[in-house]
């Protein structure tokens, strides 16, 4: 029998990627505002006047600018973990579903009414729940569940 729940449609492979980049992006530009900031207090340490002022005022709008963006991609990393882990949640919903189904459909008269007084125990365990990925490896926290003896 085919499955009666389509698949969850989600890269899950190439979300943990994105966020993994997206981290890395992040502290690679902390570490380039890092080095400007140590080159910007070198410049001004001699520089006065209003060129020097303008300068400063320059720098310490692009190293704020820098920080929110750093933020921003840090958030967005974490923002598609979140996500991994729904769709994987989903998706081993579908899948016990399935095999739920797949149960119920093999059994025979006197299984389903027995069932019905006493309770079924032949249906397969619920999957447990994924963890969020946390970065900056954004490793995936479980894999999809097998309910193929079912």
């Amino acid at each position: 029998m085919a499955n009666r729940t389509p698949p969850v449609q989600f890269d899950f492979d190439g979300s943990l990627q994105l966020a993994r980049l997206s981290w890395q992006t992040a502290d690679e530009l902390d570490l380039l505002v890092g080095g400007r900031r140590d080159l910007a207090v070198a410049a001004l340490t001699d520089w006065s006047g209003a060129f020097g002022e303008q300068f400063a005022v320059r720098v310490d709008d692009e190293l704020q600018t820098a920080s929110v963006v750093a933020r921003q991609l840090r958030d967005e990393a974490a923002g598609w973990a979140s996500e991994w882990k729904q769709a994987m949640d989903q998706e081993n919903y579908h899948r016990y579903q399935d095999a739920c189904d797949r149960v119920r459909d093999d059994r025979g008269f006197l299984d389903t009414v027995g069932g019905a007084l006493f309770g079924h125990d032949d249906l397969p365990p619920t999957p447990r729940l994924a963890g969020t990925p946390q970065p900056p490896a954004f490793a995936a926290t479980r894999r999809f569940a097998d309910y193929s003896n079912y």
